[in-house]
């Protein structure tokens, strides 16, 4: 404490030996130094964060709306009948031949089929599981594709077909 006053004292006795326009200049740079400070801790981050707020809410609006879009697909493709395993099957063969002819090849064993890729746009894949998943119930298990250096798809795609 005795510190304190003992620096506050030389402080007020300097201050006492500069003109009044020297003081005008110190307490005027004193005034702007806390200014700058009071917008570096205080403002400029609230402004930043209320930046950030807007577009995270976008974000999540965004995220919202594929997730009530998927939600609804869920529920249209609960509400859709059962098919027989035949009729799943000639579905999938059927897709399979109008896409990719002979150059493909479908093996089915017990309740999953197994589709070999020859090279395939992204996009072409994209539709035709689409296409597999409605008309043939047919949901993809899994999928070891490689995308080769055209930046197409090949490789194998385990398919789950209806119960039978």
């Amino acid at each position: 404490m005795a510190t304190l006053t003992s620096l506050l004292t030389a402080l007020r006795q300097r201050d006492d030996k500069l003109s009044a326009r020297e003081r005008l200049l110190l307490r005027s740079a004193g005034i702007c130094c806390s200014l700058a400070l009071i917008w570096w801790v205080g403002i400029a981050p609230a402004r930043h964060t209320l930046a950030q707020a807007q577009e995270n809410q976008a974000q999540a609006e965004d995220q919202r709306q594929k997730m009530l879009n998927a939600r609804a697909e869920a529920l249209a493709l609960q509400g859709r009948p059962p098919i027989d395993r035949q009729t799943s099957l000639t579905a999938l063969q059927t897709s399979v031949k109008n896409q990719w002819g002979n150059q493909a090849e479908l093996q089915i064993q017990n309740e999953h089929a197994t589709l070999i890729l020859p090279s395939t746009a992204p996009e072409v894949l994209l539709t035709w599981l689409a296409q597999a998943r409605l008309n043939a119930h047919a949901l993809p298990s899994e999928a070891k594709l490689q995308r080769n250096a055209a930046g197409q798809w090949e490789g194998r795609l385990l398919l789950t077909l209806p119960a039978p």
